[in-house]
């Protein structure tokens, strides 16, 4: 059954009420914590509602004291809806993300230290290449294959981030997940759980990368 609602776009599928949204982020952020993933105010989470709008983390608001009144509602143009806040910062990535598949339905902002130390141990490099890996199914495949993780450089303008993962995801297939050099990671996926348990996976990618980097002669 899970096959067969993926292959359906989001449109197709009843909307996602807000309050079911935010409690799915809340726990997301005392999940990914266990893990240090979001450590203090770092991160920023999005889960789309509709076709067209999104629940999303504020700026700056610590993801394992998460309360219902650090959402608000954005449509795919960063117009918030309903709320007088200010959209956050990184909005646009997400935003683009929702846009180029209805078949995202959350969007995970990371920032662990293993994803910091990589994309600066990466310097010069426009991707993290990982081969022979054994891939779990939640990236709906089961065997080894190479994974190749787009790294952008952090020009403190995230519209031009957007504009660029957005080339980069009409080039290239199968990327689930990209690096912004010395501003942690991003993923996603069909659900909040499906982008959670990516977020989990390619963590211990990295810190196993950054072994192997390190102590290599």
């Amino acid at each position: 059954m899970r096959w067969l609602v993926f292959l359906l776009p989001f449109s197709a599928l009843q909307a996602l009420d807000f309050e079911f949204a935010v409690q799915e982020m809340i726990y997301t952020g005392t999940s990914l914590n266990r893990y240090d993933l979001c450590p203090g105010f770092c991160g920023c989470f999005s889960r789309r509602l509709s076709e067209n709008r999104i629940a999303i983390t504020e700026s700056w608001k610590h993801k394992t004291e998460l309360q219902f009144s650090d959402f608000l509602i954005i449509d795919l143009h960063e117009t918030v809806h309903g709320f007088s806040k200010t959209c956050p910062g990184d909005a646009p990535i997400h935003t683009c993300l929702f846009r180029f598949s209805d078949r995202i339905g959350a969007v995970l902002h990371t920032h662990s230290v293993s994803t910091l130390a990589l994309s600066r141990l990466l310097l010069g490099q426009s991707s993290l290449i990982i081969d022979g890996v054994q891939i779990p199914s939640l990236f709906h495949r089961s065997h080894h294959c190479q994974i190749e993780i787009p790294i952008f450089e952090n020009c403190q303008s995230f519209s031009t981030l957007a504009a660029d993962l957005e080339s980069v995801l009409k080039k290239k297939k199968n990327v689930f997940g990209f690096l912004i050099r010395g501003d942690g990671f991003y993923t996603w996926g069909w659900d909040m759980q499906e982008a959670r348990s990516r977020a989990e996976f390619f963590e211990k990618l990295f810190q196993t990368e950054i072994l192997l980097r390190c102590s290599c002669p």
